[in-house]
């Protein structure tokens, strides 16, 4: 449809008025503080979503990208820092973050990287009143 510029930055939506680019700026406007760019299906469905922050806190001369990709009811992420030696040692790409079932979400615990043990799956119940609506 166009853009929206707000306070701090700007936002740019696609044909079906999803918004497609987030430009994040610092509160005067003046510094770049990241982006966040939407992917969607032909009917609207959100696929991707990626992140980019540069100067990210992990290593101040490193840019994080962090892409989400939603697989059905599973959603994956991936972190890639512009430092290969942060790159190399944290060793993040495409890992289950959840998954959704009819009572709630599946969250998944990664281990840390010189771990040996698998992931742990976590059961997270949404509690809802007689009507379906959330307590």
């Amino acid at each position: 449809m166009g853009n929206l510029v707000t306070s701090g930055g700007a936002i740019t939506y696609n044909h079906l008025n999803l918004p497609v680019q987030i430009t994040v700026k610092n509160e005067a406007g003046t510094a770049n503080k990241g982006t966040i760019v939407y992917t969607y299906s032909a009917s609207g469905t959100k696929l991707r979503k990626v992140v980019t922050e540069p100067g990210a806190t992990v290593n101040a001369t490193s840019t994080t990208t962090t892409t989400t990709f939603y697989r059905g009811s599973s959603v994956y992420e991936t972190k890639l820092y512009s430092n290969s030696t942060v790159n190399t040692a944290f060793r993040y790409t495409s890992q289950l973050q959840f998954f959704g079932h009819e009572e709630g979400r599946v969250s998944a615990v990664q281990p840390t990287p010189q771990s040996t043990f698998p992931i742990t799956l976590v059961y997270d119940y949404m509690i809802k009143d007689h009507l379906g609506n959330p307590a």
